[in-house]
């Protein structure tokens, strides 16, 4: 995997063939909701950090699965110069 300094987008496609699904959310790492974004059948979110985010999908039966999902490789620190004469 590559390092990189900007957002990771991670995309969600849930199904319930029964009863569908009633809500759907996202923690990030510090247990901040975040904002999803709906086109069709698919849910995207932009991952700030790595670290572990919380999927977690309920159905209108009022079942729910929750599922971790681990973001790795997001470097926003600046490097460090020590530079002696």
């Amino acid at each position: 995997m590559i390092w990189t300094h900007t957002d990771k987008k991670v995309s969600i496609e849930p199904s319930d063939t029964l009863s569908g699904i009633q809500t759907i959310s996202v923690e990030d790492p510090s247990g901040t909701a975040v904002t999803l974004n709906q086109k069709g059948n698919t849910y995207e979110f932009s991952a700030t950090t790595s670290g572990i985010y919380q999927l977690t999908i309920r159905d209108n039966a009022d079942n729910q699965t929750i599922i971790p999902i681990n973001v790795e490789r997001i470097d926003k620190t600046l490097p460090t110069i020590t530079a002696t004469s």
